[in-house]
């Protein structure tokens, strides 16, 4: 990972800090008897999304969730939240908590309205606004992107 004073800024889109799905806190069981969690895919988003999803990858996000909302009182980055009000994997109000505690100075949260939880495929009808509200940050924060070497 990346020494903290290398980060110029955080953009998280959809932060999983609180899951809609009642199940996956008991991923961490489940992946013992139960390989993989399945879901139906609309066929024309299926290059976007994974209809097989590893119970064990699902405990490997659920996790740390604890530990990352305890220390969201840490962040004094620039900050950019973007959040869909529709979002139906994490629970929005994880972007106002996430909002609420971090101590940047510089913390911006952006709703989106009638938005899938994947804010960046085109299957979001506002997918320009959340690139261009991506871009205005890094602009404003003047975030230099190193250039692979």
């Amino acid at each position: 990972l990346a020494k903290p004073e290398k980060i110029a800024g955080i953009v998280t889109l959809g932060p999983a800090l609180y899951l809609k799905d009642w199940r996956s806190s008991f991923s961490g069981i489940a992946q013992y008897f139960l390989k993989y969690n399945f879901r139906p895919i609309d066929k024309e988003f299926q290059e976007c999304y994974y209809e097989k999803r590893a119970v064990s990858a699902i405990w490997q996000l659920v996790k740390p969730l604890s530990k990352l909302r305890r220390s969201a009182r840490n962040l004094n980055l620039p900050i950019l939240i973007i959040q869909s009000k529709t979002d139906k994997t994490v629970k929005p109000e994880s972007a106002q908590f996430l909002f609420d505690r971090a101590c940047s100075p510089n913390k911006k949260l952006i709703w989106i309205e009638d938005a899938p939880h994947v804010l960046t495929t085109r299957e979001n009808p506002h997918q320009d606004l959340v690139f261009n509200q991506i871009h205005s940050f890094i602009q404003k924060e003047k975030i230099q992107l190193k250039q692979p070497e």
